[in-house]
């Protein structure tokens, strides 16, 4: 019993010290959270990491509900075109922009979407032949049939960075760059060792 109970106490003192969150100046409010591992990048172009989503600074065209739902996220609505198997519509939502003030269009989500379109998962997931731009309507072409494009639209590959200004092939945080999401959080630092100072997104 007395063992029980010291494993307990261990579990609260362990989680409290993980968790702690202490009031700043004019009240604002600062919380420290334990994580699981160092994050060393979190770019879905080179790694296989849901870290972006998790940390709330960016996010994609759709997601899936507590309920197990699919329900938009970037997107507001989409649509299988009725007259080509292979086009699926997107709209994105109006007024999203990134944590740098950039507005979030359908001409940045075909950016980041594009950059990963020849990697191998994005090849088997989302099978991208080529994605048209107009405003706020981002149509998606496929090379085959893919009736789940919406529900694949949810994994990481498909995370919508601003890579507006990143080279070919580079990564949205290489040499120590910061990547720049839709989050409601963005990342002010990080120092790649263990800790990511993240402040709220004020758009």
């Amino acid at each position: 019993m007395k063992k029980r109970i010291l494993s307990l106490l261990l579990c609260v003192v362990m989680t409290l010290s993980l968790l702690a969150v202490t009031a700043g100046a004019a009240g604002e409010k600062h919380l420290n959270v334990g994580w699981h591992s160092a994050l060393k990048t979190l770019d879905n172009l080179t790694s296989s990491s849901w870290e972006p989503n998790r940390l709330g600074v960016a996010e994609t065209l759709t997601r899936i509900s507590p309920d197990m739902e699919l329900i938009p996220w970037l997107a507001e609505s989409w649509e299988h075109s009725a007259d080509d198997e292979l086009v699926w519509v997107f709209r994105i939502r109006d007024g999203v922009k990134f944590s740098n003030g950039k507005v979030c269009d359908a001409e940045a989500v075909k950016a980041a979407l594009m950059r990963t379109a020849d990697t191998s998962r994005s090849k088997s997931m989302l099978n991208i032949a080529s994605i048209d731009a107009d405003g706020l309507t981002l149509t998606i072409h496929t090379n085959a049939v893919n009736a789940a494009l919406p529900n694949n639209l949810v994994d990481y590959i498909a995370v919508v960075w601003d890579v507006e200004g990143v080279a070919e092939g580079a990564s949205v945080d290489a040499d120590d760059a910061i990547p720049v999401g839709t989050g409601p959080f963005a990342i002010e630092s990080w120092d790649r060792e263990g800790k990511i100072e993240l402040v709220a997104n004020k758009d």
